[in-house]
């Protein structure tokens, strides 16, 4: 895969929690979307924050919404912490090269724990593993210290 574009900014509102009524997160999705020259509906993928609390899942939920339209079925919702747990700040790094992986073999995990989604969300977790070619995924993280970023990524043909 190649590295398309990114966004990234900071909140500085609270150590571990992003502000509620702040729309950093969403610019910073959009600002990937645009370095990279894509469309909301180009996306194929994308991995999530998805650290499971209420607060920053909320967030990431309007977020998301705001840019891929209300309860979105593509991109493809994974979640990936599940698998790996929450390794703080090597979380974005970690979860990148899950991504890339799948990308490359084109197996997208299913949204372990994920089989009862919170309903007020209106986010649809993928429910069962995905087998299929993408060509744009994009990696997205509200984390610690309030910083946030999204990176989009091309799946590229097998260079041998």
């Amino acid at each position: 895969a190649a590295y398309r574009g990114g966004g990234f900014n900071q909140e500085a509102w609270k150590v571990a929690l992003p502000d509620p009524a702040s729309r950093r997160y969403e610019r910073a999705v959009r600002a990937a979307l645009d370095a990279a020259g894509l469309r909301p509906a180009d996306v194929d993928w994308l991995v999530p924050h998805g650290v499971a609390t209420s607060v920053t899942d909320a967030y990431e939920a309007r977020t998301l919404g705001a840019v891929f339209g209300p309860e979105f079925e593509r991109p493809r919702l994974p979640a990936v912490k599940p698998y790996v747990g929450h390794n703080l700040g090597g979380s974005g790094v970690t979860e990148t090269a899950l991504l890339l992986l799948a990308l490359r073999h084109g197996e997208l995990p299913a949204a372990r724990g994920c089989e009862s989604p919170d309903p007020a969300l209106h986010l649809r977790p993928l429910q069962h593993p995905a087998v299929e070619t993408p060509r744009w995924a994009m990696k997205c993280a509200a984390g610690f210290g309030g910083f946030n970023a999204a990176c989009i990524f091309e799946r590229l043909e097998d260079l041998g």
